[in-house]
């Protein structure tokens, strides 16, 4: 029961750890023990039921096994941990968030999510914790996130679940969780961060193409519209002073003096020459990639593209891997939704969300998100959950058309 409650509430608990970071670096390496025996701990007792998504376990241990033979052991594993953490727990929402009953609950959490994130925004504001990102240099910095300044897209992703929480909720939980949704939408704007945005208008877009009609949908749009319009003259010039900060990226060619779109050229060249073949293949430096690629022009500059990542530092091997994980978790999720009739609106929202989640995340991965456990475990819980979901709710329709065939 409270291993249960525990997982219901794995986001926050990570989230608040996230958070307390700024006080102490200590608490990363509890909160990576604390995940890492509560997976050996479900990967035992679930033992021989992990085969509708097998191919996480095997890009985990291939990964880790990467990691060992690094040069650098210590930086290796622990960026290895941090990425192959969220992927694993994706069986945390496919044996434990698997009913309605189930995802109600996770929901509530999700809730949470929101409001430390606001709460976490307000107080590092107040008291100038953390850093203060595209801020001019000639103005005062008025915006912080404490040790949340470089984890937008878990912001998009928690907005994104908000359909799903507003199905179990009241008329006056609702207005609560749209207010909170509408104020974490708000620090994304204000982010400037491309990716972010991009993930939350097409992750929006997806679900709500899939669960509204089209006038609802135009409703929506000119609401929200008419509420940044209206409400503009109160962030305005946080907007505008990031804006101009961040104009550069902006510009015409900008693209192509990025850093992410240079070493796109570097990082392919050196896998698709296969000198040396072990590097090409196997990558042989596990998510440490500071220094290993371009000959070093980079400096110790990791690399920002998780696709370029996963080729440098484990090679094309594993990058197929990686890809073959998702092609299973998709062919799972399609067999579950196989010859089964949707009606239940809620249905019909798990589902879009589930495209929205596994679509949007290979666009999110173009900004290197993979180090961020949090926010990668917001998108591997609810697939997995999904996935779970679905499968459940397929045998409880055969078993029902047993029950009616027999009587």
């Amino acid at each position: 029961m409270i291993l249960q409650k525990a997982l219901y509430y794995i986001i926050p608990i990570n989230l608040i750890c996230d958070v307390l970071l700024i006080v102490t670096k200590s608490v990363a390496y509890i909160k990576a023990a604390f995940m890492i025996l509560l997976l050996v701990h479900l990967l035992i007792r679930y033992s021989g039921k992990h085969g509708p998504y097998g191919w996480t376990l095997v890009f985990g241990f291939y990964a880790l096994t990467i990691a060992l033979i690094s040069t650098d052991l210590p930086a290796s594993l622990l960026n290895t941990v941090k990425i192959v953490i969220p992927i694993i727990s994706l069986l945390i929402g496919y044996h434990f968030i698997n009913t309605k009953e189930k995802i109600r609950e996770f929901a509530k959490s999700m809730n949470w999510v929101l409001l430390i994130i606001i709460v976490n925004a307000i107080i590092s504001t107040i008291f100038g914790l953390g850093s203060s990102r595209y801020t001019a240099e000639d103005e005062e910095e008025v915006f912080y996130m404490g040790q949340l300044s470089d984890h937008w897209n878990m912001l998009t992703y928690a907005i994104l679940f908000v359909p799903i929480t507003l199905h179990f909720q009241s008329k006056k939980g609702k207005r609560i969780t749209i207010l909170l949704a509408a104020s974490n939408a708000f620090l994304v704007l204000v982010s400037i961060k491309r990716i972010a945005i991009l993930g939350l208008i097409g992750g929006g877009a997806i679900i709500a193409g899939m669960t509204a009609d089209i006038r609802k949908i135009l409703r929506m749009v000119f609401t929200g519209a008419a509420i940044l319009l209206l409400s503009y003259p109160l962030y305005g010039d946080l907007l505008e002073e990031r804006f101009s900060a961040r104009s550069d990226r902006f510009e015409d060619g900008a693209l192509q003096k990025e850093s992410r779109y240079l070493e796109t050229f570097y990082v392919w060249g050196d896998a698709l020459s296969l000198e040396p073949l072990d590097k090409s293949l196997f990558g042989m430096e596990a998510f440490n990639s500071a220094g290993t690629y371009a000959d070093g022009i980079f400096g110790d500059r990791q690399l920002h593209v998780d696709y370029n990542n996963i080729v440098n530092t484990i090679g094309l091997f594993g990058l197929i891997i990686y890809l073959v994980m998702f092609i299973q978790l998709w062919r799972r999720f399609q067999l579950s939704l196989q010859g089964m009739v949707l009606l239940d609106p809620f249905d019909k929202l798990m589902k879009a969300t589930f495209y929205a989640f596994f679509y949007m995340q290979f666009i999110t991965s173009v900004a290197g998100q993979m180090y961020n456990i949090t926010f990668r475990l917001i998108v591997f819980v609810f697939l997995g959950a999904s996935m779970g979901y679905f499968n459940h709710l397929k045998h409880q329709q055969i078993e029902g058309t047993n029950c009616k065939f027999e009587n």
